[in-house]
């Protein structure tokens, strides 16, 4: 209890419990890009974020917190076999997505592979945190430099009841619960690894548009047209 900051979590309970839902129609955003609206069908894009991922300056953030049970396993998401032919599990897709990015980029600047740092932050939550670190560990990280993952926990909230009183799980304990996506800034901070990120050089860790989870097989990790635009 010492460590709560009681002013905080009130002030957190009162504004999402304030929010209102947008007035008028919900309408498809208008002002979108497609790739193949770009110059020379997105080739000068993906050149900068090739030249980007070379020089340092990014890092691969995946949220990997839950567990795959609306897929019928109790493992953690990126665990999970697709059922595709290769049988890979999610996290070896990204992983390996993310050395074929680092291999271009090496490619592309002319630098040597060992040369080229591309970090991935892997969110876990207190629940996985174990057992993705060991799948991981089990695999030889599925090629992934030992220096270039880092695994951090998502943070904990105390849970409200619709008055705004903290429950408790039984006498002794407060219930809590994971602090959402958004908690994910705050977990880097507290983890080390912003400061650490920005010692390396690096200026931006990239999420795809919506926080990228680890159950989509089909986002991309870095996506290298929307990577140089986004950080233009």
């Amino acid at each position: 209890l010492r460590g709560l900051d009681l002013p905080r979590l009130r002030r957190m309970f009162e504004s999402s419990t304030s929010a209102q839902p947008p007035a008028g129609d919900i309408t498809p955003f208008e002002d979108i890009t497609c790739v193949e609206e770009l110059p020379a069908g997105g080739a000068e894009a993906r050149s900068e974020g090739l030249r980007l991922i070379a020089e340092g300056k990014v890092a691969a953030l995946l949220l990997a917190g839950g567990s795959g049970t609306r897929l019928g396993s109790a493992a953690p998401k990126g665990c999970y076999d697709i059922g595709m032919p290769s049988h890979k599990s999610l996290f070896q897709y990204h992983a390996e997505r993310l050395l074929g990015a680092r291999r271009l980029a090496a490619q592309h600047s002319g630098r040597r592979l060992e040369e080229v740092h591309l970090p991935l932050l892997v969110m876990t939550s207190e629940a996985n945190d174990g057992e993705t670190r060991a799948f991981f560990a089990e695999r030889d990280r599925f090629g992934l430099p030992p220096d270039q993952l880092h695994f951090f926990t998502q943070g904990m909230l105390p849970a409200f009841d619709e008055r705004g009183r903290i429950l408790r799980s039984s006498a002794s304990q407060l219930a809590l619960s994971p602090n959402g996506n958004g908690g994910v800034y705050l977990s880097l901070q507290e983890a080390g690894l912003l400061e650490e990120m920005s010692r390396r050089g690096v200026t931006s860790v990239f999420q795809a548009p919506h926080p990228y989870p680890a159950p989509s097989g089909i986002v991309r990790v870095l996506p290298l047209c929307f990577l140089s635009d986004s950080l233009s």
